[in-house]
């Protein structure tokens, strides 16, 4: 609880725990002194509109002090408190430490930046196949936007019709005793076109060791398979070429011995 002017009237044990005060440490100090100096402004903007009457309420996400000088991320809620004559006469904070929820936050904001980035198609499902994330880099392998994929099996987005039922078998034989598996595979888009798939899929297992999610990352090989089986075929067309120029040679020689 605070006055008008920011001093406290009243804390409790758990605040002084998060900010690492006694409680008469902590009403010597004012509200903006708790704060962290570059989230002052946004705070007091806020209140000056509380003490006007026109919010109620607010809730900012802002940085505290902690005694020690260490920061800590904050969910701050305020609330106006008027005895009747529609005058705010004090305000009534509500501080949740959020520090490892905005670490955790900021850590998954970075790996999503990270997966969006790489050029490869990153599909993340669930234990069933069923689609809970894509990259960028799938809606332009795959020709499906991203809330086309999700929540459908990502087998059945791209199965191309070519494998019978024991090869996917042996797939989910290995991804689900929590290994990974490594295969070349030809997939289909969403206008029907094949593609050559390099695809690499990892389970994902959770504190208790149990298979949470699996992560599959895939790479267009086509062109690289064209470039291949070009040089298969040109290889073929110079072996044969070689045969029928040896076999040219062989024959010339007989008919000069037969000469001689």
């Amino acid at each position: 609880t605070a006055t008008r002017d920011k001093g406290w009237i009243k804390v409790n044990d758990t605040l002084c725990q998060i900010l690492g005060y006694t409680r008469d440490e902590f009403l010597r100090l004012s509200w903006d002194e708790i704060i962290y100096a570059e989230d002052v402004a946004a705070d007091t903007a806020q209140f000056e509109r509380l003490l006007q009457g026109e919010i109620d309420s607010y809730t900012l996400e802002k940085r505290l002090l902690h005694k020690d000088g260490h920061t800590l991320y904050t969910r701050f809620s305020v609330r106006g408190v008027s005895t009747g004559n529609g005058v705010i006469d004090y305000v009534m904070a509500q501080v949740e430490d959020i520090t490892e929820e905005k670490v955790t936050r900021d850590r998954d904001h970075l790996l999503i930046s990270a997966l969006e980035a790489v050029g490869n198609c990153v599909i993340i499902t669930d234990p069933n196949s069923r689609v809970e994330w894509v990259n960028q880099a799938f809606e332009k392998l795959t020709g499906y936007q991203r809330e086309e994929a999700l929540g459908q099996r990502s087998g059945g987005l791209m199965k191309s019709g070519i494998y019978d039922h024991d090869f996917y078998t042996s797939m989910w034989r290995t991804i689900l005793s929590g290994q990974v598996w490594r295969g070349e595979i030809m997939n289909r888009r969403k206008d029907g076109s094949l593609y050559h798939d390099e695809l690499v899929i990892a389970p994902v297992k959770n504190a208790a060791g149990a298979i949470c999610n699996f992560v599959a990352v895939n790479q267009d090989i086509t062109e690289r398979k064209q470039i291949e089986e070009e040089i298969r075929r040109l290889n073929n067309v110079l072996e044969q070429r070689v045969e029928e120029r040896t076999a040219e040679l062989t024959a010339a020689n007989s008919r000069l011995r037969e000469m001689t």
